[in-house]
């Protein structure tokens, strides 16, 4: 047996089908893409084990499906299967949840779920109802910023069944790749398909971004404005997903391997964005690095068409520190200020004020598990001087917190009261 095909393609195929599921779909649509998924994905086996040839093989196969895929989480898709092609469709329910943010933290206000039996909304209808919510809300502010996230789940087990997707997604490519390997499959038209299948996973895992979608509320107008929004994922060249949380050992980077304490990588990490920020005509993705107690970090950078964005983000990064082993967090994010004397500033939306900014500021934060912290803020105006970057390093700058950084702050202090 020199050639993986049948199994490749249908592979190939489940993956074609997951990758069509979107929010803007009809709920019928998304059912059959759903059911058609199971069916492809878990024949993978049974056509591998028709193509079988030799004693050799059979037990090359029976070893690594007891590495694989003997386990709860690979027998849901053996069950789902045998559900969707025995008994009934999928049971899919499509949720929309909606969080509020304000500077200190983040408050659900909306957890809507659309399952068959209702009224499958579309966007507009969404949006519209959303947008009536908003109005009751008493504040004094010209716009709240909000993120709208859209999750499917199974209907019966409250699964998300994305993550669980990726998930088995992952295991069962790991499982192909290792029986190719070890049977020495030489085939091209195989190489061809795994090329075809990494794309495909790469934009299974990009897709996930459709179902977050950052925005704001005009209170003045009573209207909804969506932007645009641009995520970095990381990973190395054996993943077979680029993903939000890659672990980098500190050992392996240049900027960081010589570095013994946190105040050694904060100001590397300082030195490191400020030519870069130079380089990019005054610009920068705002770019969170949380280090690790197990010597390694990760970076999650972003484009922020809105605020809603970094503020989803310095969320996301907050709920982590409660399940990861997180021991410090560092942020460079570019920041405005105003005169005090224009006191009607801040009744203005963001992108009227943002006219009046007296001032522009790259400013970089580290806040550690024990809740030490420190900043370094640069007055962008005189950034390109060398001698000005380097006195700041050395002797502190403009005095800022960052105050979009509060929720880092209160999970790490609550954190800290759990354990001790």
């Amino acid at each position: 047996m020199k050639c993986l095909c049948p199994i490749y393609q249908k592979f190939y195929n489940s993956l074609k089908s997951i990758n069509e599921l979107k929010a803007t779909n009809s709920f019928f649509d998304n059912i059959a893409l759903v059911d058609n998924f199971f069916l492809e994905f878990r024949n993978i086996t049974f056509v591998l084990q028709k193509h079988l040839q030799t004693e050799e093989e059979k037990i090359v196969y029976r070893e690594l499906k007891s590495k694989y895929l003997e386990n709860d989480s690979m027998k849901w898709f053996v069950e789902k299967r045998n559900e969707v092609s025995k008994e009934k469709s999928f049971e899919l329910k499509k949720k929309f949840i909606v969080d509020i943010y304000c500077i200190k933290n983040e408050k659900n206000i909306i957890s809507e779920t659309i399952t068959i039996e209702n009224d499958d909304l579309n966007s507009k209808q969404i949006n519209d109802k959303i947008a009536k919510i908003l109005s009751n809300i008493e504040t004094s502010e010209p716009e709240i910023f909000l993120t709208i996230k859209y999750e499917f789940l199974n209907n019966t087990e409250e699964i998300d069944i994305h993550k669980t997707i990726k998930n088995g997604i992952n295991t069962m490519y790991d499982f192909i790749l290792e029986f190719d390997k070890k049977i020495k499959n030489d085939c091209k038209i195989c190489d061809k398909l795994k090329g075809q299948i990494d794309n495909k996973i790469k934009e299974y895992s990009a897709r996930r971004m459709e179902l977050v979608t950052d925005c704001s509320y005009n209170v003045k107008n009573n209207k909804l404005e969506f932007y645009d929004k641009a995520d970095i994922y990381y990973g190395n060249k054996s993943d077979n997903f680029f993903y939000d949380g890659y672990r980098i050992p500190i050992k392996d980077n240049p900027i960081f391997k010589s570095c013994d304490t946190l105040d050694e990588f904060f100001k590397s990490f300082i030195i490191a964005h400020v030519p870069l920020y130079v380089m990019q005509q005054h610009h920068i993705m705002p770019t969170f690095l949380i280090f690790y107690s197990d010597e390694t970090f990760s970076i999650n950078s972003y484009f922020a068409f809105n605020k809603a964005t970094h503020y989803r983000k310095v969320n996301e990064i907050a709920k982590k520190i409660m399940t990861d082993d997180i021991i410090a967090i560092m942020c460079v994010n570019e920041s405005l200020s105003y005169s005090a004397r224009n006191e009607n500033i801040y009744d203005k939306p963001y992108k009227e004020r943002i006219k009046y900014a007296t001032k522009e500021m790259l400013v970089f934060t580290i806040i550690q598990d024990n809740l030490k912290e420190k900043n370094i803020c640069f007055d962008t105006s005189k950034i390109d001087d060398l001698k000005y970057v380097m006195d700041i390093i050395k002797n502190g700058g403009i005095q800022f917190v960052d105050m979009t950084l509060q929720p880092i702050r209160e999970i790490f202090n609550v954190k800290n009261q759990k354990n001790n």
